[in-house]
């Protein structure tokens, strides 16, 4: 059995390792669907960030309103998609942030929040099926809390 030796000379080894290094930071950044714009670089929706957060590429409020009380988070689901926003899902705070730091134009509206926003153990107007308690709703520039019996549109994220 004879053994597989490598001969790497020093400037080489070099060599190598840059072109390794470089191909691994080209991969870090994946740039989609960007072909030759008119005006060069890539907006919040075209890039993919190796972290893996995502930042919606559109937000916008139902053409309606409706209180706190859905039914839960399914029939919110179900409720936004006849109400102009079809292939979207209900935003959550944490994906209006990193939108909102893009630039992006926010509306107001019903949102999820995984925490309490104000500090009440119903920030979701009980998990979107009751019509009393405190709902997480987005005012355009900050989370905040409103009445869950208020009518207000639902925030859409895509």
């Amino acid at each position: 059995m004879k053994d597989l030796v490598f001969k790497i000379k020093r400037r080489d080894f070099y060599l190598l390792s840059a072109i390794f290094v470089f191909l691994i930071g080209v991969g870090f950044v994946i740039a989609y669907g960007s072909g030759d714009p008119l005006v060069h670089g890539h907006d919040a929706g075209e890039i993919e960030s190796f972290i893996g957060y995502y930042v919606p590429s559109e937000i916008k409020a139902t053409n309606i309103g409706h209180d706190g009380n859905f039914g839960g988070y399914l029939e919110i689901y179900n409720w936004i998609q006849i109400n102009d926003c079809a292939d979207y899902h209900v935003c959550d705070v944490s994906e209006i942030a990193r939108f909102a730091q893009t630039g992006g134009i926010i509306p107001n509206g019903w949102v999820i929040s995984a925490t309490p926003l104000g500090g009440t153990s119903n920030s979701e107007c009980g998990g979107f099926t009751t019509d009393s308690g405190r709902g997480s709703y987005w005012t355009g520039s900050k989370p905040s809390e409103e009445d869950c019996d208020n009518v207000y549109p639902v925030l859409c994220c895509k």
